[in-house]
């Protein structure tokens, strides 16, 4: 009997909560198109340490200086069919007084072996 009135309680407060206005609101949604400058023109350069054959850094060199100074670094690490392997960031590009191309060297999340690498993808999130 108490199963019962339970389950006709639930069942009830169940039929109350659909019938409750949900309160969603309606904003336009849009897609357009539009140029993102680079803060590097030129590319990036790569290099990686390895433990055992193990990639366990990557360090990204011929960061745009000024052009990325201050912008978060993120690198992903991509075997010959496109799946992501290891990755490495945030980390910031450093600012400074000078004008010459910076580095910045990022632990991975995996140690994937060196000869599974096939590309390295960067981008920079600001500044």
């Amino acid at each position: 009997m108490v199963l019962g009135v339970v389950l006709g309680v639930t069942a009830a407060l169940a039929g109350a909560a659909l019938a409750a206005p949900l309160g969603l609101v309606s904003s336009p949604v849009g897609a357009d198109s539009a140029q993102i400058p680079r803060c590097d023109e030129d590319g990036f350069d790569y290099s990686f340490a390895t433990s055992g054959g193990d990639v366990t850094s990557v360090t990204v060199a011929d960061i745009a200086d000024p052009g990325c100074e201050g912008g978060e670094l993120h690198v992903t690490l991509t075997d010959a069919a496109g799946n992501a392997i290891a990755s490495g960031g945030a980390a910031l590009v450093p600012t400074d007084g000078d004008t010459a191309p910076n580095a910045v060297t990022l632990p991975t999340t995996a140690q994937p072996p060196a000869g599974d690498i096939a590309r390295a993808h960067t981008n920079v999130v600001g500044p």
